[in-house]
């Protein structure tokens, strides 16, 4: 889609037209899913954030200053949705530190 098509597209989205919403989605797609996996580092919680990224953009679309904008405007969506997932994912998983076996001396006080 060409910029100006994608501006056009993203003016009348704001406006409240589903149909340029769904265009204007359809000509990022490939470029969110990209981004969001290379945050994340795996395609199904890339498919994930974008989703979120897109109902989030649904939900605030009238909110749109620029409509030339609208492609960054959905990556920063994006970049929030997917950070916030890696900050979860991050301290969802146990840590090498969280894992290391007790040494003889702290077995020895258990013991007592």
């Amino acid at each position: 889609m060409r910029d100006d098509s994608l501006e056009y597209a993203a003016q009348q989205a704001s406006k409240g037209n589903g149909e340029c919403f769904v265009l204007l989605c359809n000509a990022l797609k490939e470029r969110l899913f990209y981004t969001a996996k290379g945050i994340l580092g795996d395609e199904s919680l890339a498919l994930d954030a974008v989703s979120e990224a897109v109902y989030r953009a649904y939900k605030g679309i009238k909110r749109l200053r620029e409509p030339r904008y609208a492609g960054t405007w959905f990556t920063r969506i994006l970049l929030n949705v997917s950070t916030a997932r890696r900050f979860h994912i991050h301290l969802s998983i146990p840590q090498m530190w969280d894992l290391v076996v007790p040494n003889r001396m702290d077995l020895d006080e258990l013991a007592q």
